[in-house]
């Protein structure tokens, strides 16, 4: 299979069913338009109310995203349907661990770096008798963490994504995005 086809069968996929694709659409729409009423709102019933009302609907459209990857390994002709409602929400919120997990573990060590660098930077910077402002130590510190965090992204996206397919092909089992043996042996394969 070439890059051409894949490109044009990625892009007739949505258009394949327009119901779905309408429905996916709007669902998206409102989990965006309840996540920005929570946060320009100063009515704190309604703020919170939009922001459960988001996440429930996030929950949602990360679950039939899963049910996209999940049905691409039988047919992948056509989306999947919206049924299943309470299982499409439990399949986001796997999701979401997925992702906060394979996110969390290097969050924290990006911070501790930043920190750690910091430290030695303004150390380093005030032994050589240099008069470099705080600011410029923080920004190159910012600079150096945003670098690493951009490489940690590009490593990490495919990686979470390959643990989101090997869950959905062993049946939606949250254990099995952290199986890294089957993980790092497809990508080995993959090359």
């Amino acid at each position: 299979m070439n890059i051409t086809h894949i490109m044009k069968d990625s892009l007739k996929y949505p258009f394949s069913d327009w119901k779905k694709f309408l429905i996916f659409g709007i669902i998206l729409v409102f989990t965006n338009m309840f996540s920005i009423i929570s946060l320009f709102t100063d009515d704190l019933t309604l703020a919170f109310g939009s922001l459960v009302s988001g996440f429930i609907i996030g929950f949602l459209a990360k679950g039939y995203l899963f049910r996209i990857i999940k049905s691409s390994k039988t047919s992948g002709e056509e989306p999947p349907k919206f049924n299943a409602w309470g299982g499409m929400f439990k399949d986001g919120i796997k999701v979401l661990l997925v992702g906060l997990v394979y996110l969390i573990i290097p969050f924290f060590l990006i911070v501790i770096l930043g920190l750690f660098l910091l430290e030695i930077f303004g150390n380093l910077i005030l032994n050589l008798g240099g008069t470099l402002s705080t600011s410029a130590t923080y920004g190159f510190g910012i600079d150096f963490l945003l670098l690493v965090a951009i490489l940690y992204v590009v490593l990490i996206v495919p990686i979470t994504l390959l643990a989101l397919a090997n869950m959905a092909r062993n049946d939606s089992k949250l254990r099995s995005a952290f199986r890294f043996h089957e993980l790092f042996s497809k990508i080995r394969e993959i090359g």
